[in-house]
C-alpha cells in the first residue's frame, strides 16, 4: 500500500508529499497573529483554499519591484503562478485550509484538450485567479482535510490522495472568476478602488494606461488616483505599469523563443531600440545579452 508521507513542518502546517511531485499542505492557525514568508522558487501552480474559521489571511506578493496584496477569507480560493516571488503571509484569527502545489507542466498535461488557455497564461510567468468555493470544491477539500488529519485510516493512500488533489485542482480552474469586491471586503473603500485601478492598469501591458478613463471607472479624480497610488504602492500609476511590463519582458526573454522584436511589440514598444534602452536602464543589461545566456541577472 502506498501510504501518504506526511511531515509536520510546524505546529500549524502539515505537508504531504505525493507522486508526480505534487505537494499538499494543510495549514491552521489558532494564534492571534501568525506572520511568515515563503519564496516560491519552483515552477509550480499553487492552489490555496481557506475552508473554516472566522479569521483572514493577508498575502503580499513581491518580486523586487511590484507588490500585490490579497486578502483570503472563508469560502474563497486562489490560484497563483509567479516563480521567483516572495509571498508574505499575515494570518489573523482562527483559520484552516489547504494549499495544493502542482508542477505547471504536469498541470497542463493533465488538463488535456483544455490546456491551451492555461498554457498561454503561464507563459507570461504571472498568473493569478480568484474563485468562490462551490459544493464540489468544498467536498473535495474537506475529504483531503479529513485524510491529512488522520481521521480515516482507509484513506491513507498516496495514489488516491493524488487523484483527489488533481480533481480538486480541476474543479477550481473550471469555476468562473469572482469579482474582486467580494475578496477585498476587509479593505477600506478607497484602497479597494485603488486595487481595482491597479488591476485595470496591469490587465493589458501592451497599452499605456489612460488615467482619465480608469479614474472615472473607480469613481475618483485623476489627481486623487495618483496621490492614492503613491500612498498605497509608493509609485505612480505609470511607474507601476512600466515596471510590470519590463518584468513581463524579462520573463519572456528567459522562458520562450519569441524574438526580441516580437516581445517588444507585445508590451507596446513599436521601436525595438527604445525597448532595449528601457530594458537596460532597469536591469543593467540589454535584452540580447540576457537572451544569449552569457550572463544571468539576479533580482
Amino acid at each position: 500500500m502506498d501510504e501518504i508521507k506526511k511531515y509536520h513542518l510546524s505546529q500549524n502546517v502539515i505537508l504531504a508529499l505525493l507522486p508526480e511531485d505534487v505537494e499538499v499542505y494543510m495549514w491552521r492557525n489558532h494564534e492571534e497573529n501568525l506572520d511568515y514568508s515563503i519564496f516560491h522558487d519552483d515552477d509550480k501552480l499553487h492552489f490555496a483554499l481557506q475552508l473554516t474559521g472566522t479569521g483572514a489571511t493577508g498575502m503580499t506578493c513581491r518580486d523586487g519591484f511590484m507588490r500585490y496584496e490579497r486578502f483570503q477569507i472563508k469560502g474563497v480560493n486562489y490560484v497563483s503562478y509567479r516563480p521567483g516571488t516572495v509571498i508574505d503571509y499575515k494570518t489573523r484569527g482562527e483559520v484552516m485550509g489547504l494549499t495544493l502545489s502542482l508542477p505547471s507542466k504536469k498541470a497542463i498535461e493533465w488538463m488535456g484538450e483544455e490546456s491551451s488557455a492555461l498554457s498561454k497564461k503561464l507563459a507570461s510567468g504571472h498568473y493569478f485567479l480568484e474563485n468562490q468555493n462551490d459544493i464540489e470544491i468544498n467536498k473535495g477539500a474537506n475529504w483531503i482535510l479529513e485524510t491529512l488529519s488522520g481521521l480515516s485510516v482507509e484513506k491513507n493512500n498516496s495514489i488516491i490522495l493524488l487523484g483527489k488533489a488533481l480533481t480538486l485542482a480541476g474543479y477550481i480552474l473550471e469555476v468562473p472568476t469572482l469579482g474582486m469586491r467580494e475578496t477585498r471586503a476587509q479593505l477600506s473603500g478607497c484602497d479597494q478602488r485603488l486595487l481595482y485601478a491597479r488591476d485595470m492598469i496591469l490587465s493589458d501591458l501592451g497599452q499605456p494606461p489612460r488615467l482619465e478613463q480608469i479614474a472615472k471607472c473607480v469613481g475618483m479624480s485623476v489627481s486623487s488616483l495618483q496621490r492614492g497610488f503613491r500612498r498605497l504602492f509608493g509609485k505612480s500609476p505609470y511607474m507601476i505599469f512600466h515596471e510590470e511590463r519590463m518584468q513581463a519582458a524579462y520573463r519572456r526573454l528567459r522562458q520562450d523563443e519569441a524574438s526580441i522584436v516580437m516581445i517588444a511589440s507585445d508590451i507596446g514598444y513599436s521601436n525595438p531600440s527604445h525597448f532595449s534602452s528601457a530594458f537596460r536602464k532597469m536591469f543593467g543589461l540589454s535584452p540580447s545579452l540576457l537572451r544569449s545566456g552569457r550572463t544571468r541577472y539576479r533580482r
